[in-house]
């Protein structure tokens, strides 16, 4: 299970994709957040939790998705990632 080749593959691909990887997710995580806050709050007049997490939200999944390791696992679609 030790083979060189494979962990320099894993290398080549981790390494560069990993920071962006991890801000995505971060990005991601904060939209989610931001919706959870919005449908919480009682006073739901108060849109800009509504209007800041899908747009960060949809930033982030757009982020993951030009990502490397997002792409070669087949989670998106060819067409989402044009």
């Amino acid at each position: 299970m030790n083979d060189p080749a494979l962990t320099d593959a894993l290398k080549e691909i981790w390494m560069p994709n990993a920071l962006p990887f991890m801000l995505g997710s971060l990005i991601t995580f904060i939209g989610i957040a931001s919706l959870t806050i919005w449908f919480l709050r009682k006073r739901t007049r108060e849109i800009y939790f509504l209007y800041m997490g899908v747009f960060i939200l949809l930033f982030g999944l757009r982020s993951l998705a030009g990502n490397e390791l997002i792409r070669i696992t087949g989670v998106f679609p060819q067409a989402f990632l044009v």
